[in-house]
């Protein structure tokens, strides 16, 4: 019997080894990569060119996919630490005469905020957070106190403007809400990674409210309490792309707030950091 020879030999490129058998007349390709853990990948032709290219193919896609992957993770990373360092920062403005900032917090209520703390010699105004609303109150005006901002988690699975609209729908009569529409509010520009929202008349109704406007006097707010106010500002702050599943409503009024509304920061609740 004629003994027959080895006739298997091994070729390389930068990415893949082939190993050619000519008794059978195959080629069997494998990975050379260490950027990309390819070592299963095995790919068999009849000739050790078409092999070898074949997995380099493999592994240039592979890595392709890889890099964009990783490109997006980092794009995603940067844009959440771009946001909450602006959320974080210094007030944006100074502190009015006679004021000092101060930072309040509150996970239960879900949100923290720079405020100033006030005090006029003959007249104090203290800002603190009671339950789920941050709370203005004059040192002259006894126990009462106005709320300045309220908050409100969202259910699961909810979107924010559909969070946005159920908090609406729940503080304004069907009769008023059923001819107002959810739309953004544009009279100042919100901070990065805030979308602020109000609630506006619908074309017929506005047609109507201009009908029967007086120019000598200050309209009520014809989308309720919680709509767009014509003699102040206040709107719904949302963060689409944050964590924390909330949506505050804010009372900016008719003058500078003694909050920062630019920098508002949402918390997330005990419960949540728990099932984390």
């Amino acid at each position: 019997m004629t003994r027959r020879k080895n006739m298997s030999r091994t070729l390389c490129s930068a990415f893949a080894c082939v190993s050619v058998n000519g008794m059978h007349r195959v080629a069997v390709a494998h990975s050379r990569s260490s950027f990309v853990h390819l070592t299963r990948t095995r790919v068999i032709h009849p000739d050790a060119a078409s092999a070898m290219r074949a997995v380099d193919q493999h592994r240039n896609n592979t890595v392709l996919a890889t890099v964009f992957c990783a490109l997006l993770t980092l794009s995603a990373v940067m844009a959440s630490t771009k946001t909450a360092s602006a959320q974080t920062a210094a007030p944006s403005r100074a502190s009015d005469k006679g004021c000092k900032w101060e930072r309040v917090s509150d996970k239960i209520a879900g949100f923290a905020a720079w405020v100033e703390r006030c005090d006029y010699g003959t007249r104090t105004i203290h800002l603190f957070i009671k339950g789920h609303a941050l709370m203005q109150q004059y040192s002259d005006g006894g126990a009462t106190a106005d709320t300045l901002i309220e908050s409100f988690a969202l259910q699961p699975n909810e979107t924010t403007d559909a969070g946005v609209r159920r908090v609406y729908f729940a503080h304004t009569t069907e009769a008023i809400r059923d001819k107002c529409v959810m739309a953004p509010y544009t009279l100042d520009k919100a901070p990065v990674g805030m979308k602020r929202l109000t609630f506006v008349p619908n074309a017929a109704y506005e047609k109507l409210l201009k009908a029967k406007q007086d120019p000598n006097e200050v309209p009520d707010p014809p989308c309720g309490d919680w709509g767009m106010a014509p003699d102040g500002q206040q709107y719904f702050a949302v963060w689409p792309t944050s964590a924390v599943r909330r949506v505050l409503f804010v009372r900016v009024g008719q003058d500078t707030p003694l909050f920062d509304e630019m920098t508002l920061q949402l918390l997330a609740s005990p419960a949540a950091a728990k099932a984390k």
